[in-house]
């Protein structure tokens, strides 16, 4: 699985500036020529890296609605620059020194993690026997959940499950994963699925994922785990 670099720009706030695919403006009246130009060098493009479409935002300006605060699409000063992976450095340099642009970084290749090499101690964690082979229908393992617990061995889930909100309601989360498995039993009830990508064939990495997941939004019931936070 490829996981290229990445070229990130950050626009200059004072600028305004906005990406679409007619090209660059921006909202204050500031000449984007001189970054239109490099851009158009080397054959590069911005789009942007968050938020509501650049399309979206300048409907609003341009209708000045008055309930549309440009201040408030602090994320759209981010652009990912669409080029080739060898002009990564040289577009960066460049671009650093365009006076239309407050910073830019190329973001490394992604890379699974390695667990590193570490002492198994002889003392267990859980004073639980082990559970030989995988039953049917999962044995409650919610109290072997320490992290539910109290701090310091916790993050006191337990009590946040007693207050308006404390299992997550009205809350979503994006969780970002190498790979996944969805079809787990305390995944049934509570699973949102995938939004973009592609599972990774490294069972370590479906392990991971899939574990994650469980910790959150485990179904909350008699079987094997609870998540964190269920009804998120």
């Amino acid at each position: 699985m490829a996981f290229p670099r990445e070229l990130v720009v950050i626009a200059k706030r004072e600028v305004g500036m906005r990406a679409s695919p007619s090209g660059l403006e921006s909202t204050r009246g500031v000449s984007t020529t001189t970054l239109e130009n490099l851009l158009k060098k080397v054959d590069a493009k911005l789009t942007p890296l968050f938020g509501k479409s650049e399309d979206s935002i300048l409907k609003n300006l341009n209708a000045e609605n008055p309930s549309f605060k440009e201040e408030d699409t602090a994320l759209h000063l981010f652009y990912h620059v669409e080029s080739s992976d060898d002009s990564l450095e040289s577009l960066q340099e460049q671009l650093l020194a365009n006076d239309l642009v407050d910073g830019a970084y190329i973001k490394p290749k992604g890379e699974v993690p390695v667990m590193p090499d570490m002492e198994v101690s002889d003392t267990p964690l859980i004073d639980s026997p082990p559970i030989d082979g995988v039953p049917a229908t999962p044995p409650d393992f919610t109290n072997r959940q320490i992290y539910l617990n109290a701090a310091p061995q916790g993050i006191d889930a337990r009590y946040a499950w007693t207050l308006r909100g404390g299992r997550g309601h009205n809350v979503r989360i994006i969780d970002l994963e190498w790979g996944w498995r969805f079809n787990r039993m305390d995944l049934d009830q509570n699973q949102g699925g995938v939004l973009s990508g592609t599972n990774s064939t490294t069972l370590r990495s479906e392990n991971h994922g899939t574990a994650v997941i469980g910790e959150y939004s485990g179904d909350p019931n008699s079987n094997g785990i609870t998540g964190i936070c269920p009804d998120a």
